[in-house]
């Protein structure tokens, strides 16, 4: 089931148009600054890490959604049932492979990031700093990967990947950014709290509204309360 799982998603357009986006996109700041050099060698991969956050939240949140929901929608998960009828395992196995591209994913574009501003800055006769870089690295892409899970079990909940698209990008992008402003509640949403541990990984001594421990751990409940919701829901419909 591992190998249908890789060849599915090896041999489909969606995830090579989106790795393919996601290389482009972060290759955007080295490119500007070959034209346009930083007297700052830091902006070079500050600008490239802002872009990898953000294309990469919104791009995890297409193929998280993307790997349950289009099956939903092409109606081929009644013909893997029909054959293997474990649907606990198959939806493991499905997030074992998907999290595992989604993480190669992220390491090897960010890969490409610093390896095209390391170039950009070298043209320019400068050098990066790398202090650090793995901390940054793990910070800047740990929300995506949250983003891909959130993605991942909405898609099992509303049986459409632009459903869960559109809601997953709403409760960590959009509206879930505007209610961390809201008083005493907003310090607890997904997005608040994704962002406080991202903070975390990425300066051990940083501090947010909620102890470093607390954001986790309600990270890890909201994840594991959309888990049980998803395979619990997967388990009992009729696909």
């Amino acid at each position: 089931m591992i190998r249908t799982e890789l060849f599915k998603i090896r041999h489909h357009r969606t995830p090579r148009m989106l790795a393919a986006l996601y290389s482009l996109f972060v290759l955007i700041g080295p490119v500007y600054f070959l034209f346009r050099p930083s007297t700052e060698p830091a902006a070079y991969l500050e600008v490239m890490f802002g872009v990898y956050f953000v294309a990469g939240s919104i791009l995890a949140a297409i193929f998280g959604s993307w790997i349950v929901g289009n099956e939903y929608k092409q109606g081929t998960l009644r013909r893997v049932l029909a054959t293997d009828a474990r649907r606990s395992h198959l939806l493991a196995t499905k997030l074992a492979v998907g999290s595992a591209v989604a993480l190669a994913g992220l390491v090897l574009v960010a890969a490409i990031g610093v390896g095209g501003s390391a170039v950009s800055a070298a043209v320019r006769g400068q050098s990066l700093d790398y202090t650090d870089l793995l901390r940054t690295v793990l910070s800047s892409g740990f929300p995506s990967f949250v983003t891909f899970l959130v993605g991942f079990g909405l898609s099992i909940v509303t049986r459409s990947n632009t459903y869960a698209i559109i809601t997953t990008l709403g409760i960590m992008s959009i509206f879930g950014q505007l209610l961390t402003l809201v008083p005493r509640f907003g310090k607890y949403t997904p997005a608040a709290v994704t962002n406080q541990v991202a903070e975390w990984i990425g300066d051990a001594s940083a501090v947010g509204q909620l102890s470093n421990w607390t954001a986790l751990l309600t990270l890890a409940l909201m994840l594991g309360a959309l888990g049980v919701a998803s395979v619990g829901l997967f388990n009992q419909r009729d696909v």
